[in-house]
């Protein structure tokens, strides 16, 4: 699924500021979505796609919570196929699953931006990536597969970002910036201009990463 943005118009809302804009979808949204996983992530998702419209929604898990009630869910034996989102914000968990589990059954991964987050045109978006509420993703930034931009996330111009990495709530990632696969990089963290993240590298809540790290590094 493709969302091409449309009509982008500023909008004061009660003294704060918002972006609003439509969204076309290359599909209809009555073709069911499964989320894989149906933790606190996962239901940010399914909200998300909610409030662009989809109504078939499915939680792929074994012990979903309570709160997941008013969607549908499945034990991961019974394996559905459909469209498919990641629905866990933990990499490790991720990766065993993009590794292990999901070749056992057909779906086709997809991307998704919550209606207020802001995506450049010129940007380019991985699939199984989804990008959150008020997240800034802008000129000529490459995101890899099946990547999290969370809640209010920055990503600068020109920044490129491999395959299942989490940007955490609040994180900037400045112009320039490199960051390998299976990267975390932690709420209100700070990537500085031309900095270079290997793949598997750890950055803190709050940190300001002041050199490159390599692989498997920690900051």
């Amino acid at each position: 699924m493709h969302l091409i943005l449309k009509d982008l118009v500023p909008k004061p809302n009660k003294n704060r500021f918002f972006l609003s804009f439509s969204v076309t979808l290359s599909m209809q949204n009555d073709f069911p979505i499964i989320i894989y996983g149906a933790g606190g992530h996962g239901q940010v998702i399914a909200e998300t796609l909610e409030l662009l419209g989809w109504k078939n929604l499915i939680f792929w898990d074994q012990n979903p919570p309570v709160s997941t009630t008013k969607w549908t869910t499945f034990s991961p034996l019974e394996g559905p196929s459909g469209k498919l989102i990641l629905g866990m914000g933990n990499l490790a968990a991720r990766k065993t699953i993009l590794e292990t589990h999901l070749h056992q059954v057909e779906f086709i991964p997809f991307s998704i931006s919550h209606p207020t987050a802001f995506v450049s045109p010129s940007a380019s978006v991985g699939m199984g990536t989804w990008i959150g509420p008020l997240a800034l993703v802008h000129t000529h930034v490459n995101i890899g597969q099946h990547t999290i931009i969370n809640s209010g996330a920055k990503v600068d111009h020109d920044v490129e970002i491999g395959n299942n990495v989490h940007i955490a709530p609040g994180a900037t990632i400045c112009g320039g910036v490199k960051i390998g696969d299976h990267t975390f990089v932690g709420a209100n963290a700070i990537i500085p201009p031309g900095i270079t993240l290997g793949s598997h590298v750890m950055i803190k809540a709050g940190s300001v990463v002041k050199t490159n790290i390599p692989d498997g590094g920690m900051e």
